[in-house]
């Protein structure tokens, strides 16, 4: 995942909310560090069958949940959250920038360069795009294309962030993830203006998860999120978490 992961990432295409496949799918955590020139921070990705939580530090959390149709996001720091409807997610991906027809496909070049890193044996491949606010952005990654746990990985998450709606999880000339020979260990992303962003996985794992690590905390309340006003008006209604 690069800059765009949570639009990426999160961040985050056509599937219904019923992906059989994900039913009896694994469990997984997988920890990023991700550097950027305003420093670092790690994030984590959590994932049991369809549903997926991610963490940026302690202080806030989304959780994706396909079956349920909705994206939650949790202020641990204010013990508060809030439920973002499928329909809305869409309209969130609708205002996002569209990529150019017309452009041509990226081309992904293998650089003959190999690195071990963090137990993961990976090969350097690296494509060069027009992104139409930053200019020429050139990304180099860092593949696992062998067996291992990441590649599913990415398949689980890839389907359940298309089944909310969220399209490509690639922005404009961008590769997505699920279209790479191999699991992204480290994704090096240098923008027109010389800035670099880095992703880089420090762990994965298969171990089962605690189911309530994918749950709103009882003793939390929820924020509506009823539409605001042109102009502004009152900050959302809040009540307490129902389970």
């Amino acid at each position: 995942m690069t800059h765009y992961s949570l639009r990426s990432l999160l961040s985050a295409t056509a599937l219904t909310l019923c992906i059989p496949g994900l039913l009896s799918a694994a469990d997984y955590r997988v920890v990023q560090e991700v550097t950027t020139p305003g420093g670092k921070e790690e994030l984590t990705i959590s994932m049991s069958g369809q549903k997926v939580r991610m963490d940026t530090g302690e202080q806030m959390s989304i959780i994706f949940d396909p079956e349920a149709g909705n994206m939650t996001q949790v202020v641990h720091t204010e013990k508060m959250y809030m439920v973002l409807p499928k329909e809305m997610l869409t309209a969130m991906q609708a205002m996002q920038p569209k990529p150019d027809e017309k452009a041509p496909e990226p081309e992904l070049k293998k650089t003959g360069k190999s690195e071990e890193i963090n137990g993961f044996q990976t090969e350097e491949y690296t494509s060069t795009f027009k992104d139409p606010t930053q200019g020429e952005i050139t990304v180099n990654y860092w593949l696992a294309t062998n067996k291992n746990p990441g590649l599913d990985f990415m398949k689980q998450l890839t389907a359940t962030q298309k089944a909310l709606g969220f399209g490509e999880m690639s922005g404009p000339g961008e590769i997505s993830p699920d279209k790479l020979p191999g699991f992204p260990v480290r994704v090096i992303t240098k923008l027109e203006n010389g800035e670099e962003v880095t992703m880089t996985v420090k762990s994965i794992s298969t171990d089962k998860l605690d189911p309530t690590l994918l749950a709103v905390p009882s003793d939390y309340k929820k924020m509506e999120q009823p539409g605001m006003p042109p102009g502004g008006g009152a900050p959302p209604a809040e009540t307490p978490a129902t389970e």
